[in-house]
């Protein structure tokens, strides 16, 4: 057409059959199941322990590289550098696309068709985490394992603490009765960090609980040896043992159920997904479950109610609220025709609609696996954040070992008080809410921006977005509204094979037209919308020119570019007869006729541009369009720099010179710039939501509202901000913290409860996010999503 030509790709294609690993079900400590689910059944039980039950086929996904896409459900991951292990543990192993997410259990990798499945599960419980059964819908109230765990911990802590107030001589003073409450607080608390932490220093690789283990244990077995050989009470302080335990379950519990709510975007997706289909069969209406949907069945739909999957009308009519998928707040008409979205919700009338997409391949399903991918990519500074991580439990360990010889021998500290300074190193420097900084951010972030119809498919890809200094913006559906206007049809008289009246015309456009996306054939489609199309076959498009096909003459016939035109005669005719033509219908190459279009600017693009130059970025305008059409364009929003009737690949080789320059954007409809979106540092794609499978762009923008790129990058920066607001507290916090605890001027137990204080710190600087004004919107525009 006009610019360039659309690239399609049939969504379904990505549809991956189902194959089996078989699992050795003589395990009876792994109760394996990876899910096939996409993501539309909701997040996994984050609290559910390891039960001893024979162990299901693991299933994995085919994917057409002859590799299969692997979901497990995993235990004993309580914070995010247990999450961090797993995931080098698997990286360790050569696999690829890992995603393991602590907060539902969720393991998940790319196995070569040459991989062991079984050793990788074996190597995931070598490590200290079980691999589970199959997981539920997470529960939102219940108690979780390690919920009841803080419960007994912290019923039997407490007199342990209120005794160090109490006098000489009370009960609870006790050694025998404090050994007594203490002794079930640290044996729940080694079973609980114990497998993994003596796992983790089997494989090299030691974790956070490590410093829990040590810590703990070296105040009960301290106070233990007092004990039992009556040296007093200034030997004992079982308290601090039990309460190093107890304080540091309640930050899991606490770390856990905050980072929840920070995944509460993508849960909130998948409760769009409606769990019934009422699909009409022969003598009437038949309610099946979602799974047993079939493409190309018919589907009825009554006010009120979810659209359970993606597809297009066939009879009746009424308006479809899309807030929850798009941001659009006004629900928008549909009637024959017109696709539907599975998740969105038919306001008033009824419908009924053939299926276009089931399972993985509905939008809804894409949605979700693209917000949950994004939340787990790594900006380079959290890429920092896990190589400090990765070393930083054995030189804490060091620290507190060197803290102990140096205050007792070095510095004549008694043994107690040097014992307590060397754990109080120990447990404030867990690494929680280094692990936390990115993850937490981002979830919140991308959940947000998804929830403005924003989705970015991948925390790097924000990074990379701050840092742009150029953006290329196409013209054709983007900065202009798309919605031509073509004028009356110009019949070109030169040459006797080429005649031809109006109507025969009128009938093979439409014909081609009704074939391409592309927005030109969009706006040729309503204007012949009364006109019977002829009959072609082999229709085709080709990219940055237009569509072909063949009459039963054996004639070709094209609508597109008056580049097209084959001959210099046909050219000469054109410029002769139709000189202003923006689009050419020809006959072997020999223009037939031709229209001329008017294109409108789109709402938002002046306010797009100042935002740019506001922000240091050069907007530069690449079109494949007229230069007459683009150079009044870019006069009228202000862009200096324009390029005009560029093909697809000259636009790749333009941005491939600027990408030499720096970090370069670019902002196109998703249609006809796929090879650009994806060569640029971020390809941002403005495009309708059922376009989101053909999109090679990093930021897909739900609907046609430019002031969503404005917010694009506001949320970006944002997301970004925060996260290097918590890399800094908690990087800050460890080196500020561990000095303190080194020289005697922090206890074990408030240093416990200050590790703690530190996630939550994190936490809540992620979760505030969901509400922060974001910088650069227009005043009257909503961004709280």
């Amino acid at each position: 057409m006009a610019s360039s030509s659309h690239s399609h790709t049939d969504a379904r294609t990505d549809a991956r059959p189902q194959a089996h690993a078989h699992a050795d079900a003589s395990k009876a400590s792994r109760s394996a199941n990876a899910s096939a689910n996409g993501g539309t059944n909701g997040e996994a039980n984050a609290a559910a322990p390891a039960k001893t039950a024979p162990a299901p086929t693991p299933s994995r996904r085919a994917s057409p590289a002859g590799e299969n896409n692997v979901e497990l459900r995993v235990g004993g991951m309580s914070c995010a550098n247990c999450a961090l292990r797993v995931e080098r543990y698997l990286d360790k192993q050569g696999l690829e696309e890992i995603d393991v997410r602590f907060a539902d259990d969720a393991v998940a990798f790319r196995l070569p068709e040459d991989g062991d499945l079984e050793r990788i599960i074996d190597g995931i419980e070598h490590i200290g985490y079980p691999v589970l059964g199959e997981a539920s819908m997470p529960q939102e109230s219940g108690w979780t394992s390690a919920e009841r765990i803080l419960l007994v911990c912290a019923l039997l802590s407490l007199p342990l603490l209120a005794a160090m107030f109490l006098p000489e001589g009370n009960v609870l003073r006790l050694p025998a009765v404090q050994f007594g409450l203490a002794l079930p607080v640290y044996i729940l608390g080694m079973r609980h960090f114990g497998p993994s932490a003596w796992a983790s220093l089997r494989g090299g690789l030691p974790n956070m609980d490590v410093l829990i283990v040590l810590g703990s244990s070296a105040a009960f077995g301290y106070s233990l040896w007092g004990w039992l050989g009556g040296l007093g009470e200034a030997y004992l302080f079982f308290e601090t043992a039990a309460t190093i335990i107890t304080l540091v379950m309640l930050g899991n519990v606490i770390e856990h159920r905050s980072v929840r709510k920070t995944t509460s975007s993508i849960r909130a997706l998948s409760s769009l997904q409606a769990n019934k289909v009422r699909v009409v069969r022969e003598g009437g209406t038949e309610e099946v479950p979602l799974a047993e949907a079939r493409l190309g069945e018919t589907v009825q739909v009554f006010a009120g109610e979810k659209i359970p999957l993606d597809g297009r009308v066939l009879d009746g009519q009424g308006s479809m609220d899309a807030s929850m998928l798009s941001g659009e707040s006004l629900p928008e008409a549909v009637q024959a025709g017109d696709r539907v979205v599975g998740g969105t919700r038919l306001v008033e009338g009824q419908l009924r609609f053939a299926v276009e997409a089931v399972g993985r391949d509905t939008v809804l399903s894409q949605i979700i696996r693209m917000v949950r991918s994004a939340a787990q990519d790594k900006p380079p500074v959290q890429r920092l954040a896990d190589r400090i991580s990765a070393v930083f439990v054995p030189v804490v360990t060091g620290i507190a070992v060197l803290t102990f010889v140096l205050a007792h021998f070095g510095f004549g500290v008694e043994t107690r008080q040097a014992l307590l300074q060397a754990i109080a190193v120990l447990v404030i420097s867990c690494p929680c809410a280094m692990g936390l900084a990115t993850p937490t951010a981002v979830s919140v972030g991308l959940g947000r921006a998804a929830r403005r119809g924003i989705l970015v498919k991948g925390a790097s890809t924000l990074e990379a977005l701050a840092g742009i200094k150029r953006l290329v913006l196409d013209k054709t559906g983007t900065l202009t509204d798309g919605q031509f206007h073509p004028g009356p049809t110009t019949v070109l008289h030169s040459g006797a094979d080429a005649a031809t009246d109006a109507a025969q015309c009128a009938r093979l456009a439409a014909a081609l037209a009704a074939r391409s996306e592309h927005p030109v054939a969009r706006s040729m489609q309503v204007a012949l919308a009364d006109v019977q199309p002829a009959v072609l076959e082999a229709v085709s498009e080709a990219r940055g020119m237009g569509m072909e096909g063949r009459d039963a003459n054996g004639a070709v016939w094209r609508l597109g570019n008056r580049r097209w035109v084959a001959t210099e005669a046909g050219r000469a005719a054109l410029q002769r007869e139709a000189p202003d033509a923006d689009l050419v219908l020809m006959r072997d190459g020999w223009p037939v006729a031709a229209w001329q279009l008017e294109d409108r600017l789109r709402p938002g693009a002046e306010r797009l541009i100042e935002y740019l130059k506001e922000r240091g970025v050069e907007p530069v305008l690449l079109s494949g369009d007229r230069e007459a059409k683009v150079r009044t364009t870019a006069e009228q929003l202000g862009i200096a720099r324009w390029y005009a009737e560029q093909r697809p690949e000259d636009k790749l080789d333009l941005l491939e010179s600027w990408l030499a320059e720096g970090p370069c954007g670019m902002l196109g409809d998703g249609i006809n710039d796929a090879p650009a979106l994806e060569k640029a540092s971020v390809g941002l794609s403005l495009s309708g939501s059922t376009g989101i499978a053909q999109n090679a762009a990093g930021v897909v923008l739900l609907g046609e509202d430019l002031d969503r790129v404005v917010e694009a990058f506001a949320m970006g920066d944002a997301t970004l901000r925060t996260v290097r607001q918590n890399l800094f507290w908690a990087f800050f916090y460890n080196v500020c913290a561990i000095p303190v605890a080194a020289i005697g001027l922090l206890n074990p137990m408030i240093a416990a409860l200050a590790m703690a204080g530190s996630d939550v710190m994190v936490i809540g600087n992620s979760l505030r996010l969901n509400w922060v004004r974001l910088k650069g919107l227009a005043p009257n525009r909503s961004s709280n999503g």
